[in-house]
């Protein structure tokens, strides 16, 4: 076996891929297996491409739509890292902007969490004044879309830090 070949399987997705497509290095030493992690890399590297584009049209839209993002590359990068929330984040940023007046600052933000190794992203809702049913909008918005994050690999929470507007 070559050492492309070992390179190509010590990285998880291509062993992963490896073993979805059922080759079986047993029956045949000399198998395409460098060429089929190639087809496979470059396949991801358009698709890649796909997800960034639609990642930044996303938080283009967002953006338009009222919410503020104070960091726009580190919630490119968790969304690059975590694709599959992308969908579930647009939704409930334009669910929760629907329930709150335009006085109302939305703010989408990276969190780490300075105990543990932690990140997620976080819709922040911020007033000037608060209101008194500002917990119970937020549970409806959670009831939405909670059911949709059980499955996907990144986190995302919306929330309010009770701070005001920045």
């Amino acid at each position: 076996m070559s050492t492309k070949y070992f390179e190509l399987l010590s990285i998880p997705s291509i062993n992963k891929q490896v073993v979805n497509q059922n080759v079986n290095l047993n029956e045949d030493r000399n198998s395409n297996i460098y060429e089929v992690a190639k087809v496979w890399i470059k396949e991801s590297l358009s698709a890649n491409v796909d997800i960034t584009s639609s990642i930044e049209k996303m938080l283009k839209n967002l953006v338009l739509k009222g919410i503020y993002i104070p960091n726009p590359e580190e919630v490119k990068n968790y969304l690059y890292h975590y694709p599959d929330i992308a969908d579930v984040v647009e939704s409930a940023c334009i669910e929760t902007r629907n329930r709150f007046k335009p006085s109302t600052q939305l703010s989408l933000e990276l969190y780490r969490d300075p105990e543990i190794d932690d990140e997620y992203l976080t819709l922040y809702i911020r007033q000037k004044e608060y209101d008194d049913n500002i917990m119970d909008i937020i549970e409806d918005i959670w009831l939405i879309y909670s059911d949709e994050l059980v499955l996907r690999s990144g986190d995302f929470l919306v929330t309010t830090d009770f701070d005001y507007p920045r």
